[in-house]
């Protein structure tokens, strides 16, 4: 078992209000469960018209600052794909990080759906540390 050191940087705002209450989420289980220690930030990390490419590099950079193993951005900027199409989460596997819209989340239960996008970047299985 190893300790894996998660950081959810977010937008302040509603991001952060999202992000607060994430605190508590844990990997998936298993055998060797790994054990996860969430710091949650609220600090601005895009800008308005920031390429989402530039946002997962300033949240690499916040991951060594702080030590973090990944990082998953809360923003309120809507990211989209090449085509042009709305997407919930943008990662990258290289920088062990991703960003999290906000907007599409939807208007309702934002809580519960960020919770369950959090459970979907978490089996992927690219959050770890090794």
């Amino acid at each position: 078992m190893r300790i894996i050191r998660v950081g959810l940087m977010a937008d302040p705002a509603s991001p952060t209000d999202i992000a607060a209450p994430m605190s508590d989420i844990s990997p998936p289980e298993g055998e060797d469960r790994d054990t996860w220690d969430v710091e949650v930030v609220s600090e601005p990390f895009t800008t308005g018209s920031e390429n989402v490419d530039i946002a997962l590099e300033r949240l690499a950079d916040h991951a060594r600052q702080h030590k973090w193993d990944v990082v998953v951005g809360l923003t309120e900027l809507p990211l989209r794909d090449e085509n042009g199409r709305y997407l919930l989460v943008h990662s990258d596997t290289q920088r062990q990080s991703a960003v999290l819209s906000v907007p599409a989340l939807g208007g309702f239960q934002m809580q519960t759906r960020a919770r369950q996008a959090g459970a979907m970047i978490r089996t992927c299985g690219w959050l770890s540390a090794g």
